[in-house]
């Protein structure tokens, strides 16, 4: 088994990250009973949020994996300012649908409708979309009590593992084609990626529906 590349490595963090979002996460809607309504990609349809290309390095390296690395890369060109490319919308109503990339998303889809910002006066808000946040509003919920995600120490902790591919913010599918050329540059015949293992879809999209509760 060789060793381990600087990105490899590098994935290996952001992937840890992911894990203590997650953790964090399911600590929040278990105490508050909040969650996404089921089958709703609204948020993924309306592709407004700008991400770094580090958010998708793990998912490069599967998709490297999985021999569709070139395939993705040919399918983003020419669409870099439309839909996420994982995304896959509801023929009938694209504003339902689902990842089909689901365990290995970008830490802003994590992060959004179950983090939090501190505001200009040191108050946290929550930053969520509008279903949701009648949902938080309705409950009163007291922050001091509950297990919060600080949504900006999180994206300065992914941040700082590799400033290159985390400072600058793109279009959805501009930054996947970063980090997919990124890791297609390295040309590695192959990588460990035992640490995939519980995040790879056995079926893509088969995961998403499982996480999506009324």
């Amino acid at each position: 088994m060789h060793g381990r590349s600087f990105l490899e490595y590098v994935s290996l963090e952001v992937l840890k990250l992911y894990e203590e979002i997650d953790e964090k996460i399911a600590l929040f809607k278990s105490e508050t009973g909040i969650d996404c309504v089921r089958d709703c990609g609204e948020c993924c349809w309306k592709g407004r949020a700008k991400m770094v290309p580090l958010e998708f390095l793990p998912l490069a390296f599967e998709l490297f994996r999985r021999e569709l690395l070139f395939n993705y890369i040919d399918i983003i060109k020419g669409k870099e300012n439309d839909v996420c490319v994982f995304y896959r919308g509801d023929l009938c109503d694209p504003k339902k649908g689902f990842c089909s990339f689901y365990r290995l998303r970008a830490a802003t889809c994590r992060l959004y409708g179950f983090g939090f910002k501190r505001n200009k006066y040191g108050f946290y808000e929550p930053v969520m979309c509008d279903y949701l946040k009648e949902r938080y509003l309705r409950r009163g919920l007291d922050l001091e009590t509950l297990p919060l995600v600080d949504y900006d120490s999180i994206m300065i902790r992914l941040v700082s593992l590799c400033f290159p591919l985390g400072l600058e913010r793109y279009p959805v599918n501009q930054a996947i084609l970063v980090a997919l050329n990124k890791v297609a540059i390295l040309g590695l015949a192959s990588f460990t990626h035992d640490h995939y293992e519980g995040y790879s879809d056995n079926k893509e999209g088969a995961q998403c529906k499982k996480n999506r509760v009324n």
